[in-house]
This record gives C-alpha cells, sequence and structure tokens, in this order.
C-alpha cells in the first residue's frame, strides 16, 4: 500500500476480486491509538487530554520518519 505524506493512507484494505476497499482507520488514527495504548499503560497518567495530544504527536514523527526513505 502506497505511503502518504500526512498518514491518511488506510490500513488493512479489503480486496474483493480487483477491487481494494479502503475503509477503516487511516495510518495516522493507528499509530495514534498503538501510541496513546502505550502511553496510557504508564500508572502515573492520569490526564487523558494530554495524552491523546502527545500520541498524535507520535503518530505524526513516525509518519514523518517513515517518509523519509
Amino acid at each position: 500500500m502506497e505511503s502518504t505524506v500526512d498518514g491518511s493512507g488506510r490500513v488493512f484494505p479489503i480486496v474483493q476480486g480487483t477491487e481494494i476497499h479502503t475503509t477503516g482507520l487511516t495510518k495516522r488514527e493507528l499509530f495514534a491509538a498503538m501510541a496513546m495504548q502505550g502511553i496510557l499503560a504508564d500508572p502515573e497518567v492520569s490526564d487523558a487530554i494530554k495524552a491523546s495530544s502527545f500520541a498524535v504527536k507520535c503518530a505524526d514523527a513516525l509518519i514523518n520518519e517513515l517518509n523519509k526513505e
């Protein structure tokens, strides 16, 4: 699947015959959710708003690094 600068490419596409359906999470959403899961695993974290903002920043940083290739 093609990488995009903003992470809007979809993950887990559904292939039916010759058609590719790209519904579901974007790469950015998936990366942010994975980061959020790790951040919230820390029992010291109590502010979900700050944690979610940091998770999105982590996702954007990962996408930027992946696009440097």
